[in-house]
Order: structure tokens, then C-alpha cells, then sequence
């Protein structure tokens, strides 16, 4: 567990020192560190990097959660391509909704 909160800790981090503006759209990385530095002091403390990096490990939970349907704590190959292909299909249908919204 320590490992893995080390290397998100890290990607999270060297995301952050790399956000700037490139050919005039916003860096993914420049978000990452507006999102973690909550009370937006241009810093990010030890607190905001663990809370951030507590929100993502809540995220993937969530989805791994969402994709192991049979609730056993265990994640299945046919459990995953079920779920990627459930993806698929919400992409798709979202696709479509903002084609028809714009018509």
C-alpha cells in the first residue's frame, strides 16, 4: 500500500512541476496543482498532497468496486471486459446525446 501511494505521490508530484501553458491550451499538470492546492496559496502542503492523493485512491476503489460486479473483492478477466465494453457503450451513448443536444 505504501508503495503504491508512493508512486501516485510521485506521478501526481512530477505532474505538478510540469504543468505550464503549451501552444496556448492549459496543461494537464497545471490542473492537477490548482486541483491539490486547495486553499490556493501557490503552494501544495503535505496535507493537500495526501487529501489529493486520498480523492484518487477513493476514485480507482470506486471503479474497481463498479467493475467487480459479483462483489467478491476479486476482479475477473470476463468482470473487466464486461466493464470495458459497458464503457464503451456509455461512450458512445454520450456521444450521441451531445450530437443530438447540438442539432
Amino acid at each position: 500500500m505504501k508503495t503504491v501511494l508512493i508512486i501516485v505521490g510521485l506521478a501526481i508530484a512530477t505532474s505538478a512541476w510540469a504543468g505550464h501553458m503549451h501552444e496556448g491550451k492549459q496543461q494537464p499538470g497545471k490542473m492537477m496543482f490548482e486541483k491539490m492546492d486547495t486553499n490556493q496559496d501557490g503552494v501544495i502542503s503535505v496535507k493537500e498532497h495526501e487529501a489529493g492523493l486520498q480523492k484518487k485512491l477513493e476514485k480507482h476503489r470506486a471503479h474497481f468496486s463498479a467493475m467487480d460486479t459479483d462483489g467478491d473483492g476479486m476482479l475477473t478477466k470476463e468482470e473487466a471486459k464486461a466493464a470495458r465494453e459497458n464503457m464503451g457503450e456509455k461512450w458512445r451513448e454520450h456521444r450521441r446525446e451531445c450530437k443530438d443536444a447540438k442539432k
